[in-house]
C-alpha cells in the first residue's frame, strides 16, 4: 500500500475507535446528537491540530451561529412533521407538492447557513488544515457508506 492509503486506513480506524467510544457513551442513542459540538464540521476540528488563536475564532464561530443553527434544524424539524402528518392521508399529487415546500425551503436555509459556516471556518485554518479536514470528511463519507438507510426500520414505501 502507499503512504496516502496507509493514512486513510489509519484515520478510518481512528474515527471508527471514536465513534465506537462515543457509542459506548450513550448506549441506547438516546439524547441530542448536537448537543455538546453542534456540528460535525466542529466535531471534526477537533482532531486538526488547531493553534490557541485558531481554537479561539472556531470557538467564536460556533457561539455567534449556535442560536441560528439551532432554530434552523428545529425549522426541518417542525416542516418535516407537518410534511408527515400532511402526506399520511390520501392526497394529491399537488398537495404533497404543496405540503413539502415549507420543508424544502427549511432545509436549503439550513444548508445555506452550514455552507457560510464551512466557509468562513476556511478563512480561519491554513491549507495543511484544510487537507486534514478534507481527509477526515472522506473517511467519515467511507464510513457512511455502509451504515445504509433506517438501521432495521422498514422502507419508506412499506406503508402502501
Amino acid at each position: 500500500m502507499n503512504g496516502k492509503t496507509v493514512c486513510n486506513v489509519i484515520l478510518i480506524l481512528l474515527l471508527s475507535c471514536i465513534f465506537a467510544v462515543a457509542a459506548s457513551a450513550n448506549p441506547q442513542g438516546k439524547g441530542d446528537m448536537h448537543k455538546g459540538s453542534r456540528s460535525s464540521e466542529f466535531r471534526l476540528l477537533k482532531h486538526v491540530d488547531l493553534s490557541a488563536e485558531q481554537q479561539t475564532a472556531v470557538d467564536t464561530l460556533q457561539t455567534q451561529n449556535e442560536g441560528k443553527m439551532k432554530a434552523a434544524r428545529e425549522s426541518v424539524r417542525n416542516a418535516r412533521k407537518s410534511f408527515k402528518s400532511q402526506s399520511e392521508s390520501d392526497v394529491s399529487e399537488q398537495q404533497i407538492r404543496n405540503a413539502f415546500k415549507p420543508v424544502a425551503k427549511a432545509m436549503e436555509e439550513l444548508a445555506v447557513l452550514r455552507f457560510t459556516m464551512h466557509k468562513e471556518i476556511k478563512t480561519i485554518l491554513t491549507a495543511e488544515q484544510i487537507g486534514q479536514l478534507k481527509a477526515l470528511r472522506s473517511a467519515m463519507k467511507e464510513l457512511r457508506k455502509d451504515r445504509g438507510r433506517g438501521y432495521g426500520r422498514s422502507p419508506r414505501d412499506s406503508r402502501l
